[in-house]
């Protein structure tokens, strides 16, 4: 079990603090998050044996990539600790997540940011010979939680983290798309604890946009269940469908062209609002396959894509792909390819699968480049 800490009045983190009495913690941070360290630290060292500080720097890229170099780094320099403590979000607790789970010791992050959904998971999203690759890893031990740092995170990552969690619309409908179409299994529990947390985020969305605390809660606690939920179903299906196989061949082509990589969450709103239209497009056209009438019955459910846009466009944050720096060949070969990087049963997989993908392509491209 997790322990999710918010930050409280005296004793920071109590139960995180106490778990790692006498012990030896490895403190990770990249150049953005080092100076959260001392918020942390010093109460710390009250508890701790032993504290060193790594801070990771971009290796002759912007921002730091979770790549062999990284991770291999950490694991090195984590050898004879009992807790790797990432200060940041996405990249920092992937790699400290991994390298725990290596070194076979606990693992734990201070959250500086909502802006994604893997904080819990037992996969780490890394880079591997220039590719991306979901490794096993291992939950951390304990999130800690102090809204106001999180409310020092740029509107984009705010962003990010409500289309992350935005998202989940369409990978829960892949999911139960295959399940109605294909006869692949789904976990029930998986779909409605997802679910709960994406209606609490989309029906608090006026607090989000004001940065309110409260709303800053109710999207971290999202994002927090949203991991919980790939334990539950022991796969990232309720979490990650083609609007996350968009992200991920993006995120593969910046990084070969050794390009900034956008925010994750950023990619992955802006393919749920592909994936979105694209499934209205096949009701509407009423586009037969098994128990598609069934299918069809939930696509009413998805937001609209224009609210996920408008909500992007508030906090300032990209609402096309060109705004990220891909080009119209760029996002054409993604529509057409991206089923690839994973085998899972998608919309997009569907599409190009039953030869259908090509005639959807220009509206896509016009609407959303």
């Amino acid at each position: 079990m997790v322990n999710a800490e918010y930050k409280n009045k005296g004793v920071s983190y109590p139960t995180y603090f106490n778990g790692i009495k006498g012990k030896n913690v490895l403190i990770i941070a990249d150049d953005n998050t080092k100076k959260f360290i001392e918020v942390i630290e010093p109460e710390l060292k009250n508890y701790a044996k032993n504290i060193k500080t790594l801070v990771l720097s971009p290796n002759g890229s912007k921002d730091l990539i979770p790549d062999e170099t990284a991770y291999e780094r950490v694991i090195k320099e984590a050898e004879g600790f009992d807790n790797i403590l990432a200060v940041g979000s996405g990249t920092l607790n992937d790699i400290a997540k991994y390298a725990a789970f290596n070194l076979k010791i606990t693992n734990s992050v201070l959250a500086t940011a909502p802006s994604m959904d893997g904080y819990v998971s037992t996969v780490a999203a890394l880079m591997r010979n220039s590719k991306k690759v979901t490794l096993d890893a291992q939950s951390p031990s304990d999130v800690l939680i102090d809204t106001d740092i999180l409310a020092t995170a740029p509107s984009i990552m705010v962003a990010a983290g409500v289309g992350d969690i935005l998202g989940k619309y369409n990978s829960l409908l892949d999911w139960r798309m295959s399940h109605l179409k294909n006869g692949e299994p789904i976990n029930e529990e998986a779909v409605s604890v997802t679910l709960d947390a994406v209606v609490a985020v989309r029906n608090n969305l006026d607090k989000i946009l004001k940065y309110d605390k409260e709303g800053l809660k109710y999207l971290m606690d999202a994002l927090v269940v949203s991991g919980t939920a790939i334990n539950i179903a022991g796969s990232s299906r309720p979490a990650s469908g083609a609007e996350h196989h968009t992200s991920h061949y993006l995120e593969m082509w910046f990084a070969d062209h050794g390009l900034p990589i956008p925010l994750h969450g950023i990619k992955v709103g802006l393919g749920t609002m592909v994936c979105i239209t694209l499934y209205r497009e096949l009701k509407k056209e009423n586009y037969k396959f098994n128990n598609s009438d069934e299918v069809y019955k939930y696509v009413d459910d998805l937001p609209d894509e224009e609210e996920i846009r408008e909500i992007f466009r508030k906090l300032n944050a990209p609402t096309r792909y060109r705004d990220i720096g891909v080009s119209k060949e760029l996002m054409r070969e993604m529509l057409l390819n991206c089923y690839k990087v994973r085998e899972r049963y998608t919309v997009l997989r569907m599409c190009v699968e039953n030869g259908i993908m090509e005639r959807f392509v220009p509206m896509l491209i016009e609407k959303y480049w």
